[in-house]
Parts: structure tokens; sequence; C-alpha cells
């Protein structure tokens, strides 16, 4: 298990924002923040109730996107990204790898380790 010291946020994709917007915020009670643009998303951050600076990006691609990853997701939403820091990102990193998932760049582990859901060989879990 990976030991969490803070959840700073948790990013979705979504094939449209305002409806999920319109969810999380009549729903569930979520602010909306500050809408932005990076890296070809578009996004608006909501702020999640009962909680101190943790917060939910929406985003949604500018461009048609036909990559493995865009093509892989066929939900109207799905997990983008969580951020979040950890007590030790080389043990984090060991608990991923546990877990049946694959980490990407491990050279950097003493700052970010992005991964990706890569089922083991052993075909063990689910």
């Amino acid at each position: 298990m990976i030991a969490i010291s803070r959840i700073d946020h948790i990013s979705l994709i979504v094939d449209e924002i305002e409806p999920v917007v319109n969810l999380f915020e009549s729903l569930l009670g979520f602010r909306v923040g500050s809408s932005f643009e990076r890296s070809g998303y578009i996004g608006i951050d909501m702020e999640i109730p009962g909680t101190k600076a943790i917060s939910v990006e929406v985003l949604m691609s500018k461009k048609n996107d036909n990559s493995n990853l865009a093509l892989s997701i066929s939900k109207k939403a799905a997990i983008h990204h969580i951020g979040l820091q950890v007590e030790s990102l080389s043990s984090a990193v060991d608990s991923i790898n546990d877990l049946y998932l694959q980490t990407l760049n491990v050279d950097n582990v003493n700052q970010f380790a992005p991964f990706e859901l890569k089922p083991r060989v052993d075909n063990e879990g689910r």
C-alpha cells in the first residue's frame, strides 16, 4: 500500500465538461473554480466540499485524440491522473509494481513516477 502524505487533486477526463460539472455541483455540492487550458486540454477546477485544498480537475481534450490511451477509455468519464504526495516515492513505485501496474520513467523516482495499468505476465490478480 502507498503511504500518502497528501492528495492534491484528482483529474478526470470526460467527453463533455458541462454535464459532469453540473452533476458534481448540483448533486455533490462541489464548488466551481477556475477554468484553464494546458497541454492540449481545457478544464475546470472544482473544490471538493469538506476538504482542505483538494480539488477535482475536469478535463476535455481540445482535439480528437486517436492515441492508444484515448481508444482504451470508452467511458464518458475516466480518471486521467491523481496528484498526490507520498512518504517515499521508491516505496510507492514498488507498491505500484506489486499491484499489477507498471511505472513509466522510473529513472526519475525522486520526483515523479507516472504509471499505467499493465497486467502481469503471471496473470495473477484481476
